[in-house]
């Protein structure tokens, strides 16, 4: 019988996102009901979880389930993660925030809707997360940093203080971001990336501009 208790949740998505955050569903007290796959994708389970069907049975499965989160891939893909939430919001679905209870969130942090927090992210006082963000392992947030919506931060990394991420960056694995910095609408930053104020300009939405040449 299929488990549609408060707890249950969709999974918008599937690939290595939807695998990794199976777990964090569970350590959080969630319960992962199936996968929804896009159109074009292996109708397949993702982590031991069954697809349940794909986008454009949305407004059917909205009949027995209430809750779910976006766990489609994120690297250079926000504009279709904003579009599965919205689709997901039109149809009535609440969009549910998975932390693990290894994060550490200090006082006045506020989490958006949609967002996946994983094990030993810490974020420090007066934090922002906007709709649909990814916080790998051990991502670090210093105090008084702000993400935009749809922004993913890579494993390890690590945002000074005060830093800004607009909407639909990306950030991979082990980025350092200098103090104070503001990072463009869709920035993408490769892994193992410093950012100070002399190597931003080097980095525009889509990648380094001389990968882009």
């Amino acid at each position: 019988m299929m488990d549609t208790g408060r707890d249950t949740v969709l999974l918008v998505g599937g690939g290595s996102l939807c695998a990794a955050a199976v777990p964090l569903l569970r350590a959080a007290g969630l319960v992962p009901a199936g996968v929804i796959h896009g159109p074009r994708c292996d109708f397949a389970a993702e982590a031991g979880v069954p697809p349940l069907g794909r986008d454009a049975d949305l407004a059917r499965l909205r009949r027995d389930f209430s809750r779910a989160v976006v766990t489609a891939p994120h690297k250079q893909a926000a504009r279709l993660r904003r579009l599965l939430h919205e689709a997901l919001r039109e149809q009535g679905f609440t969009l549910v925030s998975a932390v693990h209870p290894e994060a550490r969130r200090e006082r006045d942090v506020l989490v958006g809707a949609g967002n996946l927090i994983f094990a030993g992210v810490s974020l420090a006082a007066g934090c922002r997360t906007g709709t649909g963000c990814v916080l790998r392992a051990g991502a670090r947030l210093e105090a008084g940093c702000r993400l935009g919506d749809h922004v993913h931060v890579g494993e390890g990394s690590h945002l000074g203080a005060g830093v800004i991420v607009e909407e639909g960056a990306h950030l991979g694995r082990e980025v350092r971001v200098e103090a104070g910095l503001r990072l463009e609408k869709n920035i993408f930053v490769p892994d193992s990336v410093h950012l100070t104020r002399q190597t931003l300009p080097l980095y525009v939405a889509g990648g380094a501009r001389e990968d882009r040449a």
